[in-house]
């Protein structure tokens, strides 16, 4: 029996279990890596609720024809709670059990090229296809790549990587440890498609994905689309967009649309980078009639994406509001990077540039490890913060919802920069983990100090480290400077007062022959 264990899923104790491996030599009926199915579906065909299907390293395609007779209507139909798990490496002797299971090892991969192989033109409208399934139902440990809606009409132009329906009905299938790549159509939703119309429900959890170069006119990653009643609230959990585009309508990565409905989806340790929208931001939701939406971001993170960061458009009565905790906006077209047209913003102990009001938040550059460019669609940047990032420990723990215990790394969360014992969760997706190795281009704790700390009059930075030429700036949360000091040799205490000062956080950026840090100062 295979197990797995995931957020928010275990698979353990079912009945049933089959084996697909596309190199199987043997009676091709699935009971062991031998003897396993080499194609897909037709452990598709045989399985029933609650069944789990095994598959190994290799390239499957969809056969099962859906809603019309093309050859372009193929797709892996799953209708029933199933449960598909890939990444094995399929070696005679594993059966029945996690060992060798590894999905960026044992790549598995649900390919949408069935036609002439290369050539995208008639490739699947959709790869794969969830109907009216539940939140057992799991998809993990697969790549599912290269669907193509351009050409298709109606329901086959959406959704060209996963298409999930729930219209009318319930569909929350589980997708974990997937990479959504290379998906393109000519509607919505380039790599996942989620539709909740006709008082139809989706709310799936999505964790630990990837959507890359994907492509859509909007909702390059994902389009969520609900109306009449319906709810599409997914949850995305350490989820990866990146260089995904949509070039004529909104959303390179996700785009929201209601119809007098809910749409309120909620990212966790997310990141959204290199995306690419002319004439939108990365994330957009657009709501009409009583629709409610409230997009919510938590410790995630926003840079290099072309048409800003998030967007709330609300054309109707209903109460809607973008939501952002302990997350950064950074590098990203259209000013701060978050805007709405009614409806409400709110956003607290984040990092988001020009004085973006709201308790917390730092207009400090977050000290990337490589800041993403600003230009089309590119994987390009790493968002991991560097020594003396002004992150460090300046989120709110109360806001990192119950569970979520690591980072997007896997990493714990509530990590004291310094010494990397407990302490305050830090701002954005990665949880620095503690700075007990030193870093050439960056200064250590105990070259300088700031006392006291909090204060009150004012503060004293000392400073050991010796140099030709320095820099001392005082900065508000907001990132305007207060004062700037040049250090002068032989001197080693500078003074700053601060007793006119409002009560909050401040910060000290000191520099040292091209050393620098970074402290955070508390003004009561």
């Amino acid at each position: 029996m295979c197990t797995l264990l995931s957020y928010g899923t275990s698979v353990d104790a079912m009945y049933g279990n089959f084996y697909v491996k596309a190199s199987a030599t043997g009676t091709n009926e699935g009971s062991s890596w031998t003897d396993a199915f080499t194609d897909l579906q037709s452990a598709l065909d045989v399985a029933a609720s609650g069944d789990q299907i095994c598959v190994a390293a290799g390239t499957y395609f969809p056969t099962f024809r859906h809603n019309g007779d093309s050859l372009r209507h193929s797709t892996f139909y799953i209708a029933q709670d199933i449960i598909l798990l890939g990444g094995f490496s399929g070696e005679p002797g594993t059966e029945g059990n996690m060992v060798d299971r590894d999905p960026q090892v044992h790549l598995t991969m649900l390919s949408g090229d069935i036609g002439v192989f290369g050539d995208n033109v008639d490739n699947a409208f959709h790869v794969v296809f969830f109907d009216l399934v539940s939140d057992t139902a799991l998809l993990d440990g697969f790549i599912i790549e290269k669907g193509n809606g351009f050409g298709g009409a109606g329901f086959e132009a959406i959704g060209a990587g996963i298409f999930n329906n729930a219209e009318g009905g319930r569909s929350h299938p589980t997708i974990s440890n997937c990479v959504i790549r290379d998906n393109i159509t000519s509607e919505s939703g380039g790599g996942f498609y989620i539709q909740a119309g006709s008082g139809g429900e989706a709310s799936s959890l999505i964790t630990n994905c990837t959507f890359l170069r994907n492509r859509a006119s909007g909702g390059g990653g994902v389009g969520i689309y609900t109306d009449t009643d319906g709810n599409a609230s997914p949850v995305l959990i350490n989820c990866a967009f990146m260089a995904n585009k949509a070039p004529t309508a909104s959303g390179g990565a996700i785009v929201i649309i209601a119809h007098s409905a809910v749409a309120s989806p909620r990212m966790i340790n997310c990141i959204f980078s290199g995306n690419d929208s002319p004439s939108s931001s990365a994330v957009n939701a657009f709501v009409t009639g009583t629709a409610v939406t409230r997009p919510e971001f938590i410790n995630c993170a926003f840079s290099g994406n072309t048409g800003a960061a998030a967007r709330v458009v609300n054309l109707g009565t209903g109460s809607c509001a973008l939501i952002a905790r302990n997350s950064i906006f950074w590098n990203n077209a259209g000013g701060a990077g978050v805007s709405s047209t009614n409806a409400d913003i709110d956003v607290t102990f984040s990092i988001i540039p020009f004085g973006f009001p709201g308790e917390g938040n730092i207009g400090l550059d977050p000290m990337f490890v490589s800041t993403p460019p600003l230009d089309s669609a590119h994987t390009l940047g790493d968002l991991h913060l560097l020594p003396g990032s002004p992150a460090f420990d300046a989120g709110r723990n109360a806001d990192v919802p119950a569970g979520i215990t690591t980072d997007f790394d896997g990493n714990p969360r509530f990590v004291n920069a310094v010494n990397g014992q407990p302490g305050t969760v830090d701002i954005g997706p990665y949880e620095f983990q503690g700075n007990t190795t030193g870093v050439s281009d960056f200064l250590s704790d105990t070259d300088w100090r700031v006392f006291p700390n909090p204060a009150t009059d004012h503060i004293v930075i000392t400073i050991s480290k010796k140099g030709e030429s320095g820099e001392l700036q005082f900065l508000d949360a907001r990132g305007s400077i207060i004062t700037t000091l040049h250090l002068q040799s032989g001197q080693d205490d500078y003074a700053v007062e601060v007793s006119q000062l409002p009560a909050g956080t401040y910060f000290v950026h000191l520099v040292v022959d091209g050393l620098q840090d970074v402290k955070k100062v508390i003004v009561e």
